[in-house]
């Protein structure tokens, strides 16, 4: 008979359980490929058989577990195509996820570009052009902290603290002091989590500012009071800044351990109390 006959050659056909796909991440790449996707579900085994169609693209599979496997993003023109999954190379899923395929991410330039080492949360804006995704990220060096979208041209992120000792002697075009301590990293964005920009922005790290003791306590509304601030690590650059309040002035650089400002008038507009005698919080920053 036929079906012995194949029997005896160890001719086999196999049946396998149906697959399907639960979820993916990530859920999108550059066009230009080569992103790692993991793919969850199942129940999957190894052959080689196994590949991912990435919208009429197929591309070899790696098996990690009966429910998991990844696949490399093929290079692929921007849009949003299906992501399906063979075990066969012919039969492929229809499990209706989708995958999306975006022009790389562009850094044009940050601000402020530098700020304190260990007190956390300096928000930096980065201008350039950005896709909406869950996976938005910034690269400060070698961490990693997530970005908020704004627009296409527009993302923030907060800078991630480093420790003092990460710091060391620096001297910086645009910066005086023979003395300053610091860490000068790579800043990138990525859309995906995997795929960084190249755009070779650096981000200062510096010295936490400490102020210790204020000259004046009190001025005229009007403003014009000079105040004396002394403390230690300000740096001598155009970003060296009071706050008095809402109103954010020059402040003008003496030494390492000292600043001068003059208080700015105060708006009644831009406070609710509109008093003539009122205490507003006074601070200083090397990064405006």
């Amino acid at each position: 008979a036929l079906e012995g006959s194949l029997q005896a050659r160890g001719k086999l056909f196999r049946y396998h359980s149906a697959i399907e796909i639960s979820s993916t991440h990530p859920a999108s790449s550059t066009v230009a490929g080569n992103a790692t996707v993991e793919i969850f579900g199942g129940p999957f085994f190894s052959n080689e058989g196994l590949f991912c169609m990435f919208g009429g693209v197929a591309v070899p599979g790696s098996f990690q577990s009966p429910r998991q496997v990844s696949c490399a993003t093929p290079p692929h023109t921007s849009g949003t195509y299906s992501l399906e999954v063979a075990q066969n190379s012919q039969d492929y899923t229809k499990s209706g996820h989708v995958f999306r395929f975006y022009h790389d991410c562009v850094v044009n330039r940050i601000s402020p570009m530098s700020g304190p080492s260990k007190r956390a949360g300096t928000n930096v804006k980065v201008y350039g052009n950005f896709v909406n995704t869950t996976s938005l990220q910034c690269r400060f060096g070698s961490l990693t902290v997530p970005a908020t979208f704004v627009h296409s041209l527009e993302i923030h992120c907060s800078a991630p603290p480093i420790e003092n000792d990460d710091l060391i002697r620096l001297q910086m075009a645009g910066y005086y002091s023979q003395h300053m301590s610091g860490r000068l990293v790579s800043f990138e964005v990525s859309d995906n989590g995997q795929d960084f920009t190249s755009s070779g922005h650096e981000f200062l790290y510096l010295e936490d500012i400490e102020a210790y003791n204020i000259s004046r306590r009190e001025g005229p509304s009007r403003g014009g009071t000079p105040v004396y601030i002394s403390g230690s690590n300000f740096v001598n650059n155009t970003d060296l800044t009071c706050r008095f309040g809402r109103e954010t002035i020059p402040a003008h650089f003496l030494t390492r351990e000292a600043v001068l400002c003059f208080s700015p008038p105060m708006y009644e507009k831009n406070y609710m109390n509109s008093v003539k005698d009122k205490a507003v919080p006074l601070s200083v920053s090397n990064n405006a």
